[in-house]
């Protein structure tokens, strides 16, 4: 078990990859954005190092890691695709009619956006108030029905895992 931190814009992972690569890990999980990410799968990849890779960034990071040979076999954790999920489907298709694919983080942030609303027209703008009525009531969205617990988190979490192929593109696993 190693946990390193790193600081953000950085782009030369070497002494960690070595680090790494000593420790000859079964998997390897980065928690960052895919700024970091790509130069550190990548770095990875030319050291030698074929332990899987598992991110939490999303499409950039094929981009930022210099190409899909880097981010072949790597591991994503990220939100189940909402245009899986039925609630979605009239909006989903409003969006492709206008030409845009709704992908990435689209529709958890028109779900957001549902959220905030439902708030603000059951207690008004008032933040504070909003933050409440979110921790004790359900909304319906774009992604199903969201209810938050008494610290704001979501109660149910629909993550799951994602592999990267060698021709940049993700798949739920």
């Amino acid at each position: 078990m190693l946990y390193e931190g790193l600081s953000r814009g950085e782009k030369d992972f070497n002494a960690l990859v070595t680090k790494i690569g000593a420790l000859k890990p079964d998997v390897v999980y980065f928690g960052g954005c895919h700024p970091e990410a790509g130069p550190l799968v990548r770095q990875m990849r030319e050291q030698g190092n074929s332990s899987p890779a598992t991110v939490s960034s999303p499409r950039e990071l094929v981009t930022a890691a210099g190409g899909p040979q880097f981010t072949n076999g790597v591991l994503m954790t990220f939100g189940q695709d909402p245009r899986t999920l039925p609630d979605g489907k009239a909006v989903i298709e409003k969006f492709r009619a206008s030409g845009f694919e709704p992908e990435g983080y689209t529709l958890y942030a028109y779900a957001s956006i549902q959220a905030i609303a439902a708030a603000w027209n059951a207690v008004g703008t008032d933040n504070a108030k909003a933050s409440d009525w979110l921790k004790s009531h359900d909304v319906e969205t774009v992604m199903g029905k969201k209810a938050w617990d008494g610290k704001g988190d979501l109660k149910v979490s629909d993550y799951v895992v994602y592999q990267w192929d060698d021709k940049g593109k993700y798949h739920q696993l």
